[in-house]
């Protein structure tokens, strides 16, 4: 079976490409194994050049929040923060979005949402009825507006339109029904009053208030269930925040990824240009 024109052509290709890679590979072995002191020499000062880079650069600290919720499900929370993520650079939105002023705003760097267990979030994120806590990333150039930033984040928030009509709604339903139970608990408290007024010696606890048995241990179990109902009440309303922060801001770290990574490209760098001046050299030689 002979190969067609085509085929040919392309094993051609192949073996050459194949040849070449061969090729390349063992010059760079050669070479810097024939010249590895003075590779090294330009690597150290590619990753000199690096860090000096990175001296002259602005500092960037990192910080992060962790926030509770109720009434936003967990996508909902990803993309208010998503929001801010999509704002970074554009310090003028910032401002406005997050009612800080212009100076403040410039020294924000970058935003990042960050669910509090990764593990969790892939579990059910499928599932809309399970809310999970959220870390909220913040990188900026000074520290100190760290205070100012999460109280204006959470601001960011809660005030946000569609978490505010429901904490209207829930607030009005746990004040109403507090109302009742307030007025429930007086009745029960006239109505002991009358029992207590009214027991007589027995055999067994009863009272009797116009001509209708009462049982006094049902009145306490009543009373009991109502104090609790009202313990209930009093938490939702002074807990009807839709967003509680959980962790604040620790004060800033400097990061200090940045450094390794300037150092890494300025050696990378350094050898790639120590190679092309050996290359050259080697040109010149021959010619």
């Amino acid at each position: 079976m002979t190969n067609t024109p085509e085929e040919i052509d392309l094993l051609y290709v192949l073996r050459n490409i194949t040849k070449g890679t061969s090729n390349l590979f063992n010059w760079l072995f050669n070479t810097t194994v024939k010249h590895f002191i003075l590779l090294t020499l330009f690597v150290l000062g590619g990753m000199g050049l690096g860090f000096s880079v990175f001296s002259v650069k602005q500092p960037v600290y990192t910080s992060e929040i962790t926030i509770s919720h109720i009434r936003f499900n967990n996508d909902q929370c990803y993309e208010l923060i998503n929001n801010l993520t999509e704002l970074s650079g554009n310090h003028e939105k910032i401002s406005k979005t997050l009612k800080l002023d212009m100076a403040t705003a410039m020294k924000i760097k970058k935003f990042m949402f960050e669910p509090l267990s990764t593990r969790y979030s892939r579990i059910f994120s499928d599932s809309a009825s399970v809310i999970t806590p959220f870390k909220v990333e913040v990188e900026v150039y000074d520290p100190s507006i760290y205070d100012t930033l999460q109280a204006q984040i959470m601001n960011y928030l809660e005030t946000n339109e569609y978490g505010v009509k429901r904490k209207l709604i829930d607030a009005e339903y746990w004040n109403n029904f507090s109302n009742r139970v307030e007025k429930e608990v007086e009745s029960i408290d006239t109505l002991r009053a009358l029992v207590n007024q009214s027991i007589k010696q027995k055999n067994f606890g009863s009272g009797v208030v116009i001509d209708q048995p009462i049982d006094p241990v049902k009145i306490s179990q009543r009373s009991i269930e109502l104090q609790n109902a009202q313990l209930k009440a009093q938490e939702k309303i002074k807990l009807n925040n839709s967003f509680e922060l959980v962790l604040g801001f620790n004060g800033g770290i400097e990061k200090t990824a940045d450094v390794i990574l300037s150092m890494m490209f300025g050696a990378a760098a350094g050898y790639l240009i120590g190679l092309l001046w050996l290359y050259i050299r080697q040109k010149r030689a021959i010619a």
